[in-house]
C-alpha cells in the first residue's frame, strides 16, 4: 500500500469526517477555532474509491478539491492537541461502533493511508446513524468490530520508524563504543 504524506493523509481524514460524521468535525473545528467556509463534499466517498490510481492523484484531490476549513482540520488533527480534541469529541458525542469508525480512520491518517470508503446511514429503526461499506457487487453492508479491525494499520506500518531508527541507534552505539 502506497502511503501518503501525513498533511495529506489528515486531510483526507478531515474531509471523510466532515462528511460521515459531520457534527464531530463542525465540533472539532469550533474546538480549533477555525471559521466554516461551507466546505462541499458531494462526491466525496467516490474520490475514496478511485483515489487508487497513488499518491500524486491523492495530492492533487487535496489541493484543488477540499476547502480551507478541511485542510486546516486537517492540520489541527495532525497535532497532540488535535488527537486529544478528537478522543474528547467521539467519546462524548459518537458511541460504540461509529467511535471505533472514526479511530480507525484517524489512526490510518497516521500512518499515510487514505480514508477506508466508510460511509454513514440513517436506521430510523434506532434513530442513530451507522457505518456501511460497499461489497464488490455494490450491495452496502454494515460495519462489525472485526471488518474495523481488518482495516486497522499494521504493527508495523503504526511503529515501524521507529523500531528502525532504534535498532540503527543501538547498532551505532555499539560500533562507537566497541573500540
Amino acid at each position: 500500500m502506497d502511503t501518503l504524506p501525513k498533511p495529506v493523509a489528515n486531510t483526507l481524514f478531515a474531509a471523510w469526517l466532515a462528511e460521515a460524521y459531520p457534527e464531530v468535525f463542525e465540533a472539532l473545528a469550533d474546538h480549533a477555532a477555525i471559521p466554516s467556509d461551507g466546505h462541499n463534499l458531494s462526491g466525496f466517498m467516490d474520490v475514496l474509491t478511485s483515489i487508487g490510481g497513488g499518491i500524486s492523484d491523492a495530492a492533487k484531490y487535496v489541493v484543488n478539491n477540499l476547502s480551507s476549513t478541511v485542510q486546516a482540520v486537517g492540520s489541527f488533527v495532525n497535532s497532540p492537541a488535535g488527537q486529544s480534541a478528537l478522543s474528547a469529541i467521539i467519546s462524548n458525542n459518537v458511541g460504540g461502533i461509529g467511535s471505533a469508525t472514526i479511530a480507525t480512520q484517524a489512526a490510518r491518517a497516521q500512518t499515510g493511508a487514505v480514508p477506508a470508503a466508510i460511509q454513514t446511514v440513517y436506521n430510523p429503526a434506532t434513530q442513530t446513524y451507522v457505518p456501511v461499506m460497499t461489497n464488490a457487487q455494490g450491495q452496502p453492508y454494515v460495519i462489525n468490530p472485526q471488518t474495523l479491525q481488518s482495516l486497522q494499520p499494521s504493527f508495523l506500518s503504526r511503529y515501524g520508524l521507529w523500531i528502525a531508527g532504534g535498532v540503527l541507534g543501538f547498532g551505532a552505539l555499539y560500533l562507537l563504543t566497541r573500540n
